[in-house]
């Protein structure tokens, strides 16, 4: 290991330096793991039995709003909100159909070094994730998700946050 490894090491408390078929590989999947995700869960999970799964969502959905329908000890106007709720859950099961458009824009230019590479790919990574942010604080173009904040405070004003996921730490 070299002295700027063995600092690095000390100071991040590692006790050994990564192997470097290992460090190797992190480096490469990275920035393309949504794509190496995709055809594992591809393998792993057919796309029949993801559509089997859709259905049976769908299938919770439409019970939900039947048995909403039938309440008796719910105000009109409270069903009406949990049914338009229930009209715009948006199901994210298993894996999406296809890749992010931003995966067409990462290349591996052979005439680039390794360190070069992982930096070009990197920065498209960063340009988008900067790129859903609003000047408002919200996040924009990301299907139903919301800052958890914003869902927590408004979720009976924003039926659509219904698919929103919060951090343990929103309820400590």
């Amino acid at each position: 290991m070299s002295w700027q490894g063995l600092i690095i090491a000390a100071l991040s408390g590692t006790p050994q330096a990564q192997d470097k078929k290992k460090a190797a590989f992190y480096l490469a999947q990275g920035p393309f793991n949504q794509a190496v995700g995709l055809w594992y869960a591809g393998q792993k999970f057919s796309p029949e039995a993801k559509a089997d799964v859709e259905q049976k969502v769908a299938t919770m959905i439409e019970v939900y709003k039947n048995r909403l329908s039938q309440n008796d000890w719910l105000t009109p106007e409270t069903r009406d909100k949990a049914i338009v709720k229930l009209n715009v859950i948006k199901p994210y099961i298993g894996y999406p159909d296809e890749l992010p458009e931003r995966y067409s824009r990462k290349i591996v230019d052979e005439n680039l070094t390794l360190f070069e590479n992982a930096q070009k790919l990197s920065q498209i990574d960063i340009a988008y994730s900067w790129s859903k942010w609003e000047p408002s604080g919200g996040l924009q173009g990301m299907g139903n998700a919301r800052p958890h904040g914003q869902c927590l405070l408004q979720s009976t004003e924003k039926p659509d946050c219904l698919s929103s996921g919060y951090p343990a730490g929103a309820f400590l």
